[in-house]
C-alpha cells in the first residue's frame, strides 16, 4: 500500500513537472517567436536604411561631381582653402597656370604651392573674420616670364562644418593692354588737338 501511494504520489509529481515543463517550452517558444519577429522587423529596417543611405550616398556623389565640373569648366582659377591656408580646392584653370595637379596641391599651404600668386594670409584671415570678399585689381604678377595682369578676389566661406575661403583669379591682361591703348590714343588726341590748336 505504501509503495502504491508513493508510486501514485511520484506520479502525480511527475505530472506536475511535465506540465511544467511544458508550459515552459510553450512560454520558451512564443518568447523565441516574438524575437524572430522582432529581428526579422529589425533587419527589415536595417535592409531600408541601408538602401536609402546608398541612394543618398550616390545622389551626394553625383551632385559632388557636377558641382566639381561647373567649378572645372571656368576659366578662373579658383582655389579652396581652410583659415591656416592650406589648399582644399584646385580647379582646372589652378592646374593649367601652375603645372601643378590637383592631387599634388591638396593639403599644402598656398605659399608653398602656388608662391607667384600675391594673396597673403591676411587678405585671407580679413575675408573669413568679416565674412566679406576681398578684392585685389590690376595685379602685376609673373607667370612663365611674362607680365600678366590679375584680379584677385577672396570669398569667404562659411558652413556648419567648414570654414574657408575661395581664391578666385581672373587673367586681365588683355583688359589691361586694352585700358593702356585707350589711355595712350587719349594722350595723342589731345596731343593733337594741342597741335592743331597752335
Amino acid at each position: 500500500l505504501i509503495a502504491i501511494w508513493a508510486l501514485m504520489r511520484n506520479r502525480r509529481r511527475h505530472k506536475r513537472a511535465l506540465s511544467s515543463l511544458r508550459e515552459t517550452v510553450a512560454l520558451l517558444e512564443q518568447r523565441l517567436s516574438a524575437r524572430t519577429d522582432a529581428w526579422r522587423h529589425a533587419n527589415d529596417t536595417l535592409e531600408q536604411t541601408e538602401q536609402r543611405h546608398r541612394i543618398t550616398t550616390a545622389l551626394l556623389n553625383e551632385t559632388k561631381e557636377y558641382l566639381n565640373s561647373i567649378i572645372n569648366s571656368m576659366p578662373s582659377v579658383m582655389i579652396g582653402v581652410t583659415p591656416s591656408g592650406h589648399v582644399t580646392h584646385w580647379n582646372s584653370a589652378a592646374e593649367l597656370a601652375t603645372g601643378i595637379r590637383e592631387k599634388k596641391a591638396l593639403g599644402f599651404r598656398l605659399q608653398e604651392i602656388y608662391p607667384n600668386l600675391p594673396v597673403p594670409s591676411e587678405m585671407i584671415e580679413e575675408a573669413i573674420s568679416l565674412s566679406e570678399p576681398r578684392m585685389r585689381e590690376n595685379v602685376k604678377i609673373d607667370h612663365l616670364g611674362m607680365n600678366r595682369y590679375v584680379d584677385i578676389t577672396v570669398y569667404p566661406l562659411h558652413s556648419l562644418e567648414l570654414t574657408g575661403a575661395v581664391i578666385r583669379v581672373d587673367d586681365v591682361t588683355m583688359r589691361q593692354k586694352l585700358d593702356s591703348m585707350m589711355l595712350q590714343n587719349e594722350k595723342l588726341k589731345s596731343l593733337g588737338e594741342l597741335a592743331a590748336g597752335m
